[in-house]
């Protein structure tokens, strides 16, 4: 995959899909520091630092990103934390160099420690993460993701945390439901969790966190494959009152029982996540979608046909419908007109669609700034609507082999004013090489 930055002010407006001197590369945040791997004590001395608002502008806290941790040991993390001062955030990407030693450490900064994630500490004991959990009373923000075994002596050591917001235990398959019960009977506050591929975990689980932390704001279940959501629906005192974004994605055993219960408990809803979720009725996806007032929703992979179109989605704002089949071509236009504020739009891998879809969402999707028709076999003809798009700020078209023109995409590039970002396949980079004179006649 190609993505290149399109640059309205070059002298070349071929220079807007493929630049003449550097390839695109990612950009990353102008405060972030890429600590260096071959000298330990500048490792320690380059952590991010930040500092405080207090007015003895006191350092607060340490940040190493994956770079940062290529050789990070206990030696030098502990050389870093030693030049803090109140350390209140501990921010490391990839912990799996580190061991209890670090741990204990840290166990010097509990009582102000406020945000602590330690990704990938699997050589950290459930022992030596729950002696500083439970002496954390002022924590905020826990990510253990990918760590080690966690089971009842962690869950009871951080329900002591009860000004908890953020949790993130995903990819700990050790994690049970009882464990859950007593996180969040402990941390009632929780208004974010992530529990990722967490094998073990069921309804039980969903029971306990629906019926103790109504403060939830955000849940992600995806990967959690025993999980029905039929428990849900008929235990007592379960709600989500505020939860707004929800991932089920690759959860194998939910039901369309399980899914219509977990809905009806959701009245907040603005993001659905149900990738490959393909065990699902289509019409109950219709039905239930239907009701709710989402702005962000992906279907990816999952059976959905005419009758999806059928509802109004005056409120969404991004649509991903990656490998959906089974709907037809004029009714999938009908999107056009029951989504009149969508900014977002995946149609990748939808063979079915044709080039009168995109005429229709061309002329109704006034809003539209990302659009995705990868592997599709709609025509290059399209891109004549597409430059009606006046917001139209990204476009993929990986793949795009049904009789594809290279005047056509050249025409909607000297014609978009407000295109930014075009993702190409390398066969087509390869095609736009051989005949740059087709885009410099346009000049």
């Amino acid at each position: 995959m190609n993505c290149f930055p399109l640059n309205p002010f070059n002298g070349s407006k071929f220079d807007k899909i493929l630049p003449s001197s550097t390839e695109w590369q990612p950009s990353y945040p102008e405060n972030q520091t890429i600590l260096p791997a071959n000298d330990t004590d500048l490792l320690a001395k380059k952590a991010r630092i930040h500092r405080g608002k207090s007015t003895l502008q006191e350092t607060t806290s340490v940040y190493f990103d994956y770079l940062g941790c290529l050789q990070l040991g206990d030696e030098e993390f502990i050389k870093a934390v030693n030049k803090v001062n109140l350390l209140a955030k501990v921010v490391c990407k990839s912990a799996d160099s580190l061991t209890d030693k670090s741990l204990l450490k840290l166990q010097q900064h509990a009582k102000v420690l406020r945000k602590l994630q330690l990704s990938s500490a699997k050589q950290m004991t459930e022992e030596g993460i729950s002696l500083l959990v439970e002496q954390c009373h002022s924590l905020k923000m826990l990510a253990l993701n990918a760590g080690p075994t966690l089971e009842i002596r962690f869950a009871q050591a951080l329900s002591s945390c009860a000004q908890l917001k953020k949790l993130d235990l995903s990819f700990i398959p050790s994690i049970t439901d009882k464990a859950i019960q007593i996180i969040a009977q402990g941390c009632r506050g929780l208004e974010k969790l992530k529990l990722r591929d967490c094998k073990k975990i069921s309804d039980s689980s969903l029971v306990s966190i629906s019926q103790n932390t109504r403060q939830l704001v955000k849940l992600n279940l995806s990967g959690c494959s025993h999980i029905t959501g039929e428990e849900l629906g008929s235990s007592d005192h379960c709600f989500f009152p505020y939860l707004a974004k929800i991932d089920l994605s690759y959860c194998s055993s939910l039901t369309n029982l399980g899914f219509q219960a977990i809905m009806g408990q959701t009245p907040q809803l603005r993001s659905l996540k149900l990738n490959f979720c393909q065990q699902l009725a289509p019409a109950v996806l219709a039905q239930e979608i239907g009701k709710l007032s989402l702005e962000k929703l992906n279907l990816t992979a999952c059976h959905i046909e005419d009758s999806f179109f059928k509802h109004s989605f005056f409120s969404l704002l991004s649509l991903n419908i990656t490998s959906c089949q089974g709907f037809t071509n004029e009714a999938f236009q009908k999107l056009a007109q029951t989504a009149p504020v969508l900014e977002k739009l995946n149609v990748g891998f939808c063979t079915q669609l044709k080039g009168k879809s995109v005429k229709a969402l061309a002329s109704k999707l006034a809003r539209l700034k990302h659009l995705n028709l990868s592997f599709t076999k709609i025509n290059s003809s399209c891109f004549s609507h597409l430059a009606a798009l006046l917001e139209l700020e990204s476009l993929n078209i990986r793949y795009m082999k049904e009789n594809f023109y290279l005047y056509d995409l050249a025409l909607l590039l000297n014609t978009s004013s407000s295109l930014k970002h075009l993702v190409i396949d390398p066969s087509l980079k390869e095609r736009i090489k051989k005949h740059l004179k087709y885009f410099h006649l346009l000049y």
